[in-house]
């Protein structure tokens, strides 16, 4: 089921079981509030049973944003960009869902820079398809955020050079990152591959 996950496609196998090793298994009875809508983001959930709403509070009024299934994520987004919980999630039905630990997670991720440059790319590509306003300003502040290394995960140069970011690679070059270390496809941050073979060069900072 965690394999499957949109977030964790890609990562290797020893990330996969550290994370479920630090999964917890919670049962929620129908209309229960799993997460509070702009809570501080301290744990994210996957779904393995049941169906929630994500529920949208403006004006004193709930909106249904729209429905989870299992297999999916919720929680994850305020817990990566470590910003306020978007939407209330309410269970419809008898649900068990798989919760994880902010702190557990980032904690794990600090070892596994290149399975943390995966999940950020997985992040940005499931923001990309979203349609709607509120997740492309997501994407947006998300991407500000990056440029400026607020954000916690651990990144590669690669990840900074195939992105083109010049500001996100001077900020990695300033913490002392390697610019010769290769990601798990043998490329270093000099030559990257995004579609085809991209030659990027860059200046390292005074």
């Amino acid at each position: 089921l965690v394999n499957k996950v949109y977030l964790f496609r890609g990562v290797s196998h020893d990330l996969l079981f550290q994370l479920v090793s630090e999964m917890k298994a919670e049962y929620f009875p129908p209309r229960e509030d799993v997460i509070l809508q702009n809570e501080a983001p301290t744990d994210f959930y996957i779904l393995v049973t049941g169906s929630v709403d994500l529920v949208d509070h403006k004006n004193g009024i709930e909106q249904i944003v729209r429905e989870a299934n299992p297999g999916e994520l919720v929680g994850e987004i305020g817990v990566l960009c470590y910003r306020p919980q978007l939407f209330t999630i309410r269970t419809k039905k008898l649900c068990q869902l798989l919760r994880l630990n902010r702190n557990s997670f980032l904690s794990i991720i600090q070892s596994n820079v290149g399975d943390g440059t995966v999940i950020m790319n997985n992040l940005l590509q499931y923001l990309k398809e979203q349609k709607d306003h509120v997740m492309q300003g997501v994407l947006r502040e998300t991407e500000n955020m990056l440029a400026r290394g607020r954000l916690d995960l651990p990144l590669t140069l690669c990840f900074a050079a195939t992105r083109g970011d010049d500001l996100l690679l001077h900020q990695l070059l300033r913490r002392g990152l390697d610019p010769n270390e290769s990601d798990n496809n043998g490329w270093s941050a000099l030559v990257c591959n995004r579609s085809q073979r991209l030659s990027f060069c860059f200046f390292s900072s005074r």
